[in-house]
């Protein structure tokens, strides 16, 4: 035997929110009767007792996906704390030869000649002296 239930009583019912059971009505996995003008869920005696729950279990494949998408997380969780500790050693060593001096690219050692000082745009009816 059935029982008609409102839709706030149907998610108390079955353990759900009011919007999940709005969202099976409209999909149609979850049948209604209109009495009235109103809306009532159609639960039967085994979905009122908790024996059994009509709604069907769409959260196995999201589960599965979490867990694949939690396990690349860790990976790459793992990479990135190598390549941190690879990056430390590396200024480490490159602290250690430089005796913390910057390091330039080799050809670049020369210095560049000095400009001669340039005067605003403004001065340029001044007489230099």
């Amino acid at each position: 035997m059935s029982h008609s239930v409102t839709i706030t009583e149907a998610a108390r019912v079955l353990g759900v929110s009011r919007r999940t059971i709005q969202r099976r009505v409209k999909a149609g996995e979850l049948p209604t009767a209109d009495v009235a003008g109103r809306r009532y869920v159609v639960l039967s005696d085994t979905a009122l007792s908790g024996e059994l729950s009509p709604l069907p279990m769409r959260h196995d494949a999201t589960r599965d996906e979490v867990g694949i998408l939690r396990a690349q997380l860790d990976a790459m969780t793992n990479e990135r704390d190598y390549l941190r500790q690879q990056l430390t050693q590396a200024v480490g060593a490159l602290y250690a030869l430089g005796e913390n001096k910057a390091i330039s690219a080799p050809g670049l050692d020369t210095p560049e000649p000095p400009r001669p000082a340039q005067r605003a745009w403004w001065r340029f009816w001044e007489p230099t002296l």
